[in-house]
């Protein structure tokens, strides 16, 4: 019953979402359905098509990062706009990605941005603690499968606790 639901997940990836064509090339050579439309938070989710009646479409959201340069943008020049994404998330579960990061990148100020190792820490640290968000670190190579597998394990463990399912 639950791998007929996983195998009827279908991805959806934001129409604004550029520079991600790793991460389709992933989904395509995996035969992991997906599709492009608009997403209002976040950059993944999925759907249930013919599992509606579970409520658990668009229940998980992801978000990508390209870079810590990226997220560092996002936590100084960028941080309100960020926050009002993260305030939007309400019944939904959040987590991102970043790729090429590393807490030894961060650590040690390998990235352009003026915004202090110690600084960009605390925000981490913080944005996971405040929004219930984990953090995901991986390469490139690695995001389309992470993000994958965060879908993929998410939707297990809202199945495991869904009470009408067990009386199916």
């Amino acid at each position: 019953m639950i791998s007929d639901i996983i195998n009827d997940m279908i991805i959806l990836v934001d129409t604004r979402e550029n520079k991600n064509k790793h991460i389709e090339d992933y989904f395509d050579s995996k035969n992991i359905k997906w599709n492009r439309t608009k997403l209002d938070t976040a950059d993944y989710t999925f759907i249930l098509p013919n599992y509606s009646e579970l409520n658990l479409n668009r229940k998980i959201l992801i978000e990508r990062k390209g870079s810590l340069d990226e997220v560092a943008g996002n936590f100084t020049s960028g941080r309100e706009r960020f926050k009002r994404e993260f305030e939007r998330v309400n019944n939904e579960k959040i987590h991102i990605v970043m790729e090429n990061a590393t807490w030894t990148k961060i650590l040690n100020g390998s990235y352009r941005s003026k915004f202090t190792p110690r600084a960009y820490i605390a925000s981490l640290i913080t944005w996971n603690i405040r929004y219930k968000c984990p953090i995901w670190f991986c390469t490139k190579k690695e995001s389309g499968e992470i993000i994958y597998n965060l879908m993929r394990y998410e939707l297990v463990e809202q199945i495991k606790n869904l009470d009408n399912l067990v009386k199916m």
